[in-house]
């Protein structure tokens, strides 16, 4: 039989392996040594010194690492509403520093004539309820202001503005142009369209017009008031588009009107007035004896200068539409308005304790014998269970306030 060559044990094979490993180390060995004795002494010397110190070094680092490493100790963590409420504070902060350096810039901006001028421009607080009352129907003791204020006079419409009957052009005189500008503005309203409106208009109309324009002028159909209408649609137009400054200068003029006119002095306390601007009809003014008259308004003169202090208008006239007295009154915050108000209050505070005995009262006129009695015991009754407030009655323009209600049995 042939022989079958054997493999080399497992063994063998290492053996062989880690004496080739042992041989390459050994010739590796053999190359340093070798090289090392090719170094002079004292090269190897520093070069030994050198790698113990490096090495030192690292040994130092690793341990400063380590003991830092168990010294340290984690910060411990704060709440979130601690850290909020330190951020809350510190805007705080920062807005009243702000706002204080704000302040400061205006105290110092503003120099002290204004700051007194703005002191004295607050309104002064008048405690009058604290007062002795007045006699009976005295409404006040003094009383001083400067009148109305007219509107200002009219200006006549342009010349290439005209006003026309049947097609013609007609020159109208002030008065009736001024009238016939009223009904022009309003060609677009509805009330044109109301025949009562028209027969009104033109009837009043003609009280203005001179004896020529009334023989001309007979139907209101044949008026054209249309170059009237555009042109005063082109003046709205001219207000709106003013400048910034065009405004301002008109609320200038408003506010320095309502310096003027627009407060009264009443036991030598400023008050408010309610409504000052007028148009110029024959006026009666009404003010103290010692008072300063205001003077009329250029080409007027008043009707009449009272001193009665049973009243509380400043100015009367009588309007001329209707006939009826219009009055220039006191502002609904003044003292003497406030006075009917405290009055009422008062009544109120005093019938509280009175409304078991007042209803217990007109309960039992609901049997009386009287039919007058049993009328105002029923008005009582109506009065008390729907609220309802005595007073002038309403036009039925305004509606009416429907109710059930359930009577008592008698």
């Amino acid at each position: 039989m042939a022989e079958v060559a054997q493999p080399h044990s497992m063994d063998h094979q290492h053996s062989d392996y880690s004496n080739g490993e042992r041989y390459i180390c050994f010739n590796q060995w053999e190359e340093e040594s070798d090289s090392e004795d090719e170094i002079p002494w004292s090269q190897r010397m520093k070069d030994d010194e050198k790698k113990n110190g490096s090495s030192s070094s690292k040994r130092s680092v690793k341990k400063e690492e380590s003991e830092s490493e168990e010294d340290y100790k984690p910060p411990v963590k704060k709440d979130r509403k601690e850290k909020e409420d330190k951020k809350k504070k510190k805007k705080e902060k920062e807005k009243e520093k702000k706002s204080s350096s704000k302040d400061k810039g205006r105290m110092t901006s503003e120099s002290p004539v204004k700051r007194k001028k703005k002191d004295e421009e607050q309104e002064e607080v008048w405690e009058w309820w604290k007062e002795d009352k007045k006699p009976a129907g005295v409404k006040w003791n003094s009383l001083s202001h400067k009148g109305p204020l007219f509107a200002p006079p009219y200006e006549r419409l342009p010349k290439n503005v005209h006003f026309k009957y049947n097609g013609e052009v007609i020159h109208l005189s002030e008065n009736a142009e001024e009238i016939a500008g009223f009904y022009g503005r309003m060609l677009d309203h509805e009330y044109t369209s109301n025949p009562i409106f028209n027969k009104n208009f033109f009837h009043d109309w003609r009280k203005s017009m001179t004896p020529a324009e009334r023989e001309k002028i007979t139907e209101l159909k044949n008026c054209d008031f249309r170059q009237m209408d555009v042109y005063y649609k082109e003046q709205t137009e001219k207000r709106k588009a003013m400048t910034k400054e065009e405004k301002l200068a008109i609320k200038g003029e408003k506010e320095g009107e309502l310096k003027i006119y627009g407060f009264a002095y009443i036991d030598g306390h400023k008050q408010k007035v309610a409504n000052f601007r007028i148009e110029p009809p024959d006026v009666i003014i009404n003010c103290s004896k010692d008072s300063e008259i205001p003077p009329a308004p250029p080409g007027h003169k008043w009707k009449e200068v009272r001193h009665d202090n049973t009243v509380t208008w400043l100015v009367s006239w009588t309007e001329t539409v209707l006939g009826q007295n219009k009055y220039i009154m006191l502002n609904p915050s003044s003292k003497i308005k406030g006075e009917k108000d405290y009055e009422k209050y008062e009544t109120a505070r005093r019938l509280k304790n009175m409304v078991g005995n007042i209803r217990d009262v007109y309960t039992q006129d609901f049997k009386s014998k009287e039919m007058r009695v049993r009328q105002r015991a029923v008005a009582l009754y109506f009065i008390d269970k729907l609220a309802l407030r005595a007073g002038n009655e309403k036009d039925t323009d305004e509606g009416c306030r429907h109710s059930w209600l359930l009577l008592p049995p008698l």
